[in-house]
């Protein structure tokens, strides 16, 4: 065995008799060890992110339907910066506007031109991407993608049963069909427990007018950061 190794026959002769063999090993050896590095770091960066998840829905009596949205809340605990991500289901839908002309000859000979404006609305699913900012007094700034319309928010919780009352004010779509105003909100969250919440308030108000009562469920993932967290460990 030793005589094949020293004649460079086999993997372990290769290895040891070519240097060029020699230099890949260890070069692969870095690239795995760099890379088991920059994975414990990610790990342990994200561990410091908290992270809510939120499940909320509510009735809107006179848009005779249900509003429900998925909400995912990023906090790099910064004190500076905050990230929200969702997905809206809303009776308001898409608003789809056509105009139709139609030009009829009479019995005269004389044309008659007939616009007509159409506009439908349909139940859809709306995106919600909003970058955030913490205020003094623990008061919430967010702009940008509200129910896929240009819009901001503003959060504040209230010095009330022990800072579990939250008031917030939404704005966004503001180039509607028809000159209709800006679609505002006006919601209240009351945090009974950990993790479930009344909300209630009223909707589009400029407008519909429309005041609504609901409900939802909101969580931490900390079971999964503590999860990822172990493997963080292991890989170190």
């Amino acid at each position: 065995i030793s005589d094949k190794i020293a004649s460079g026959q086999g993997t372990i002769g290769k290895l040891i008799n070519d240097d060029k063999a020699y230099n890949e090993v260890l070069s692969t050896l870095d690239s795995i060890q760099g890379g088991v590095e920059t994975l414990s770091g990610t790990i342990g960066s994200f561990n410091k992110f908290k992270i809510d998840l939120d499940m909320q829905g509510y009735y809107l009596p006179d848009a005779e339907g249900s509003q429900t949205s998925f909400r995912l809340d990023i906090d790099p605990q910064d004190n500076k910066h905050l990230y929200r991500a969702g997905l809206v289901s809303s009776p308001f839908g898409k608003r789809r506007e056509k105009t139709e002309t139609v030009t009829v000859t009479g019995p005269d000979g004389i044309p008659v031109t007939t616009t007509t404006t159409k506009i439908t609305q349909e139940r859809t699913y709306a995106a919600t991407g909003l970058f955030g900012f913490k205020a003094p007094g623990d008061v919430r700034l967010w702009a940008g993608i509200i129910e896929s319309t240009g819009g901001a928010q503003i959060e504040y919780p209230l010095p009330l049963l022990d800072r579990k009352l939250w008031l917030s004010f939404e704005a966004f779509d503001f180039n509607r069909p028809q000159d209709l105003q800006p679609h505002l909100r006006l919601l209240g969250r009351y945090q009974f427990h950990p993790n479930l919440y009344l909300v209630g308030g009223y909707d589009d108000f400029l407008e519909d007018d429309s005041a609504f009562l609901g409900g939802g469920i909101r969580w931490t993932d900390e079971n999964i950061k503590s999860l990822l967290g172990l493997v963080g460990g292991a890989i170190r």
